[in-house]
């Protein structure tokens, strides 16, 4: 709220002013400042639009600020035409209108930033407007125990992929208690984020199961061997890195090539995903193992 508040004082202040300019007294002449009335209608379109419309369009500053200047100019010259625009007095009005309405735009347009990242942020950290496949790892027994019957039936093979973030998000120096509750959260975000983008990737029957454990997460492929597991756990590492710049490490366990129930793939998975953790820290360039050779 830190960051939204001094914009949005600063635009109610702002559109205050503008929208009382007319109340000011200058020398003896009456009326000296009139504004058209269209030109309130504007403002108050370009600040509704701004904050209502900025998260699904999130125009550029700067092409927002040509398209009301240009609109303003239009009503101007082309569909209010009656009053001088640029002689004598008008033209330090018209300087002021267009003074006043780039500052709300440019103040509208930073509320509506701040108040769209940090609805995103919330997003991330609640886990908002995820899919139904998504759930935590103890909730989901009756889930897995369809596709473990499903897979026996038809004799088709089902992976495990566990995964976690590859290291922690720079810590920011601050008191031990503080310290401890921001780790914590950095922690749920960075996680978070990249569950948003396995839910947007990943085949509608894959589930995302989250893990009290260590800050990991268990992904079930149904119909998927341990080489398509492979290829999915590349083009994840490959998503999160691209969108997110943040390495993972990630093991793999196949039914029925490799184990037969889902704790054993689960323990499995893990226990390939503590070796592939361990050759990363130990190779020479610091990349993930399975970027420099096939899993044997």
């Amino acid at each position: 709220m830190k960051r939204v508040l001094p914009p949005l004082i600063l635009l109610i202040i702002t559109v205050s002013i503008f929208f009382n300019m007319e109340r000011l007294d200058l020398g003896q002449e009456e009326n000296i400042i009139n504004l058209q009335s269209f030109v309130y209608l504007l403002v108050f379109a370009a600040v509704l639009t701004t904050l209502l419309l900025h998260a699904n369009f999130n125009l550029p500053l700067a092409l927002s600020l040509f398209g009301w200047i240009g609109l303003y100019a239009l009503g101007k010259w082309v569909i209010f035409p009656e009053r001088p625009v640029l002689a004598g007095v008008r033209l330090y009005l018209t300087i002021n209108e267009v003074a006043f309405l780039a500052l709300i735009v440019t103040l509208a347009y930073r509320v509506a930033t701040n108040l769209f990242q940090a609805d995103q942020t919330i997003q991330h950290i609640t886990l908002e407007s995820l899919s139904g496949r998504v759930n935590a790892l103890d909730q989901a027994a009756e889930d897995i125990k369809k596709e473990f019957i499903r897979s026996r039936r038809h004799q088709n093979p089902i992976s495990v992929l566990a995964l976690k973030p590859a290291r922690d998000i720079q810590e920011m120096p601050q008191n031990k208690t503080t310290e401890a509750i921001l780790k914590t959260l950095r922690k749920k975000y960075a996680l978070n984020r990249i569950i948003h983008l396995l839910d947007q990737e990943l085949r509608r029957s894959d589930l995302i199961l989250t893990s009290k454990e260590d800050g990991q997460l268990i992904l079930l492929l149904p119909e998927t061997g341990r080489e398509a597991s492979l290829q999915i756990g590349r083009r994840i590492d490959e998503i999160i890195q691209k969108h997110l710049n943040y390495p993972i490490h990630y093991g793999i366990c196949s039914f029925p090539e490799q184990e037969l129930t889902f704790e054993q793939l689960i323990n499995k998975a893990r226990q390939e995903l503590e070796n592939n953790r361990r050759q990363m820290e130990n190779s020479p360039e610091g990349l993930p193992a399975w970027r420099e050779k096939e899993y044997t």
